[in-house]
């Protein structure tokens, strides 16, 4: 409701009954706008030439006044408590009270003016009472005839005290007045100007909000940005403006509870109030150290917008994220030239923040019961600009699947959602920001003709923009997983391994799933052709975690399995030299390769991809996988007459375990005779041995004679 200060202060506003006036608490922060920082300065003295031009203009017909956006709160014991809006009303009192004193008036407003009251210290509102009671007619002339300033005159007087000069809401107060009495000495702007409704042109929006129980801790949360204003303050002012004056203001249906209901609202009015009340509420619990959190807004308003942008232009996002990271903080100025302030970007930033502060109940279960707030949300608080593809496309898939099921949201179905998004995400390799956009678009895609049923929607149209082993994985799991709960338990457990990430692909090749959903279908084969798959893939799940645990390959005191794999063809593969695969996690040296590529979309198999197939097909679980892989080198060193390197690195387990991260080196053009252990990535002349100087001492260790030395 439109009304203006003295309505409320005087209680003649249909908005409110506050008999008692306006209340600041006393856990506000101090009056700011009459600090005498060059900022401050700044910022004063163009609000109160704006008002004065308004009164004017105004009074003249040419203009229809200043409107001064919300002030919201609520009434406590027949007083008014603004949540939001004590620095505009503290100077709309200066204004009327310098005004009355002006016109020599001010005993024709004591009983409205007492009203005004500050908390914030009791010295505050003591001097206020002194500014109404005690000012005297001698006052006045100094001040209008013999041209003293305001401070010496007040600064001057027997009822102030010299400890007030030490009250920083005081000090702002008389600094103030000065700058009213520079801006409104010289004209003909009178206290009716401001007191009669229909004659008054400086009006603001006020809403009643429900009662909060504004205890000490929210004015605490609303001013933890401290003395200064901090970027985000700023930023929000010159959002709100923004935003005011865009197409878009009122194109978007927002609503705010007040006490008669919920409120139709326009964008620019939603986002401030907000950002002052319910989301701050919310990042105060993740404020750090000092009681700061606004740096948190600011990033995650960064990193959404970064979000958005690619979508709209790889070639900007890339320049954004670029000159983004050269700056010191991010500021209006640097995401308004970077392009990120436009209308998708600051939309979903809205509509984020009010999940993130949801009382859905499957929304709060959700974020209480995984990882998701921890490892997506969190992480996008602190580096708006630096996060990886990977967190981006999970808070990016997340979230539109919020948006998307806004209405009727399912926490079975948000579950399963991020399961299928995190194991596509966690699988699919990301080069540039082109993949990063190709995800983004494959989720929009989906989403698009999102059913309500994930599985069955998937199964019918597979997800773009992802990796396309993983991709046909997931149909592939999908369609079991909705064959019987014994199927969706063991496809979860096999997903739940950690060094797999999700990706299971291998074990469906072993256990023979993969081969026949390529060559007829999982739908078309029988309910005991079902079963013995069912069979095969938990006997295979055990071989797996006997071989495999979190870490990657476990330990073979004598490199069994190594040494076993060789014996079905030559897996190494090259980086710097020859390598054979180890628990890193990068890309193409972890055992992970290896196992993906055992899923190659129905190509040719590579050496090392067949011998693994090969190799798990001979391994069964109720026998220890040590000794059978020792069986296999056994046959293998029976069978075998060729004396080939690999014949040597599968009988004598010294050649690996003197390779101590994997790495062999080969020599001229006849392998066999120049073959390096390296103890690095890279071949050391003076501590890397050739393989057969590494054979003869074997053998001699055999023979009992002693080759440490």
């Amino acid at each position: 409701m439109k009304t203006t200060f003295w309505n409320i202060l005087s209680n003649t506003s249909e908005a409110i009954s506050v008999p008692n006036g306006i209340l600041i608490p006393k856990i506000q922060r101090d009056y700011a706008q009459g600090r005498k920082t060059t900022r401050a300065s700044e910022i004063r003295n163009e609000f109160l030439k704006n008002i004065k031009d308004a009164v004017v203009e105004f009074k003249n017909g040419s203009s229809k006044g200043l409107d001064l956006d919300f002030v919201y709160g609520t009434s406590e014991l027949g007083s008014f408590i603004p949540l939001d809006g004590q620095q505009r009303l503290t100077t709309l009192f200066l204004i009327h009270w310098y005004l009355a004193f002006k016109e020599n008036k001010l005993s024709d407003y004591l009983s409205v003016f007492s009203k005004f009251h500050y908390e914030t210290r009791p010295s505050s509102n003591e001097f206020l009472k002194c500014l109404c009671n005690k000012i005297s007619k001698k006052d006045f002339d100094d001040i209008f005839n013999e041209n003293h300033s305001i401070e010496e005159v007040i600064k001057n007087e027997n009822w102030y005290y010299a400890a007030w000069n030490y009250d920083n809401t005081i000090q702002a107060m008389i600094t103030m007045l000065a700058s009213i009495h520079t801006e409104f000495s010289g004209n003909d702007i009178r206290i009716n100007d401001f007191i009669f409704s229909d004659q008054c042109a400086i009006t603001f929006n006020f809403l009643q909000l429900e009662t909060f129980g504004l205890s000490d801790s929210l004015y605490i949360k609303m001013n933890a940005r401290g003395k200064q204003l901090t970027s985000f303050e700023n930023l929000k002012a010159q959002l709100a403006k923004l935003i005011k004056e865009s197409d878009f203001n009122t194109n978007y249906h927002y609503h705010l509870k007040t006490l008669t209901g919920a409120k139709p609202v326009d964008v620019e009015t939603y986002f401030v109030t907000q950002v002052d009340t319910v989301w701050s509420d919310y990042f105060w619990t993740n404020r750090d150290e000092n009681n700061h959190f606004d740096d948190k807004l600011l990033n995650l308003l960064t990193f959404v917008s970064l979000n958005e942008l690619i979508i709209k232009d790889v070639a900007l996002y890339n320049t954004a994220t670029k000159n983004l990271e050269l700056v010191d903080s991010i500021s209006y100025y640097a995401l308004n030239k970077n392009e990120l302030l436009f209308e998708k970007g600051l939309i979903n930033y809205i509509n984020i923040l009010d999940i993130l502060c949801s009382k859905n109940a499957s929304i709060i279960k959700f974020f209480e019961q995984t990882n998701f707030v921890k490892d997506y949300v969190k992480p996008s608080f602190d580096e708006g600009v630096g996060a990886n593809y990977e967190r981006r496309v999970m808070f990016y898939g997340v979230f539109k699947f919020l948006f998307k099921n806004n209405d009727h949201i399912s926490y079975d179905e948000l579950l399963r959602w991020m399961k299928l998004l995190q194991n596509l995400t966690a699988n699919t390799i990301y080069d540039s920001s082109e993949d990063l956009k190709t995800s983004l678009n494959g989720i929009n895609e989906f989403l698009h003709d999102y059913s309500g049923n994930l599985y069955l929607d998937y199964i019918g149209k597979s997800m773009k923009g992802f990796d396309s082993v993983q991709t046909k994985e997931e149909f592939v799991k999908l369609q079991l997983k909705l064959e019987s709960p014994e199927w969706f338990e063991l496809i979860e457990s096999i997903e739940a391994h950690g060094f797999l990430k999700g990706q299971i692909s291998s074990l469906l090749v072993f256990s023979g799933i993969m081969q026949v959903s390529d060559n007829i279908g999982l739908s078309t084969i029988s309910n005991d052709e079902l079963i013995r798959l069912y069979e095969k893939l938990k006997a295979t799940s055990k071989v797996f975690n006997s071989i495999f645990n979190e870490e990657g390959l476990k330990r073979f005191e004598q490199e069994e399995f190594r040494r076993a794999l060789l014996t079905f063809g030559n897996y190494s593969i090259y980086s710097t030299n020859w390598f054979f695969y180890n628990n890193s996690n990068h890309r193409d040296l972890s055992w992970r390769r290896l196992l993906k590529e055992t899923a190659n979309l129905g190509q040719t198999y590579k050496a090392g991809a067949s011998a693994l197939i090969n190799l798990f097909d001979k391994l069964i679980s109720e026998i220890s996988i040590k000794e059978q892989l020792e069986e296999i080198i056994k046959i293998y060193l029976k069978n075998e007459t060729a004396r080939d390197w690999k014949y040597y690195f599968i009988k004598y387990p010294l050649l690996f375990l003197s390779s101590k991260r994997h790495y062999v080196k080969f020599f001229g053009s006849d392998e066999d005779e120049f073959i390096y252990c390296l103890n690095k990535t890279k071949y050391n002349f003076a501590g890397d041995y050739d393989f057969m100087s590494l054979v003869m001492k074997s053998e001699l260790n055999k023979k009992g004679f002693d080759t440490s030395s």
